[in-house]
């Protein structure tokens, strides 16, 4: 079955943070799935989290490398039907790929983004793990 994964769940599962082994547990067997801006999303999160010290300047290539060991399929995204959904629930365009590419293969997505999870819900996607409010 397929899964799509955005930034959140794997940039959990590479900093080792305490959701890692649920997102793991809920990914084994999986085919995972994301929009092919991923490797973009990625850059600016990694940016993002060393601006706020979160990680090291050091640490980036490492964590990118560890991440684009994972196997995801790339998938295309119409851009402007996504726009239509940030537009329709107020997310970012990063966030509404995500939703669009979920819904383009019908399957669920995996995000521990609450914003995410509630806009993806809103348009009909089924989370693969349920986040609060």
């Amino acid at each position: 079955m397929k899964v799509v994964v955005d930034i959140s769940a794997l940039l959990a599962v590479a900093l080792c943070e305490p959701e890692r082994r649920e997102i793991v547990g809920l990914t084994e067997g999986w085919s995972l799935q994301a929009p092919a801006m991923l490797p973009y999303e990625l850059g600016q999160a990694l940016n993002t989290l060393v601006k706020r010290r979160v990680i090291s300047p050091d640490s980036v290539e490492s964590v990118r490398a560890q991440l684009s060991q994972v196997p995801i399929a790339l998938r295309d995204v119409d851009v402007g039907e996504a726009l239509v959904i940030a537009a329709r629930q107020g997310v970012s365009a990063f966030e509404a790929y995500q939703i669009r590419c979920a819904m383009d293969l019908g399957c669920s997505l995996l995000t521990l983004d609450r914003r995410l999870g509630r806009a993806a819900r809103a348009e009909g996607v089924v989370l693969r793990r349920e986040i609060g409010p």
